[in-house]
């Protein structure tokens, strides 16, 4: 299997991650739909994390369609460096490549 970050976005104050999933079937990439467990993961620097920081899972929702998000207005995210990645948690620990978040929303 592969978790790809597609692009990673603060929309109006809701984090977004788009991202796909691609199963190995008879040696070919084959793309899979959202099945739910993958988690957002930010990573934050300075408060003792080291010179390298440190990556976080937070909390974030997914709809099954390739997307997952998290409101940061709920004001539980404390600052972070700018970057997200993704994490599988089906008990692989995949992590798709960081990607930054880009301020603004997603093209339709």
């Amino acid at each position: 299997m592969h978790v790809e970050l597609a692009s990673a976005w603060n929309c109006d104050g809701v984090l977004l991650a788009l991202l796909d999933l691609e199963v190995l079937r008879e040696r070919a990439w084959t793309v899979q739909p959202d099945d739910g467990f993958e988690t957002m993961q930010l990573h934050f620097i300075g408060n003792g994390l080291g010179s390298t920081g440190a990556w976080e899972s937070i909390a974030s929702a997914s709809g099954g369609e390739g997307r997952l998000r998290h409101d940061l207005r709920r004001g539980d995210i404390p600052t972070y460096d700018g970057f997200m990645r993704l994490l599988r948690t089906d008990g692989t620990e995949l992590t798709s490549s960081a990607k930054p978040v880009r301020d603004g929303c997603p093209p339709v």
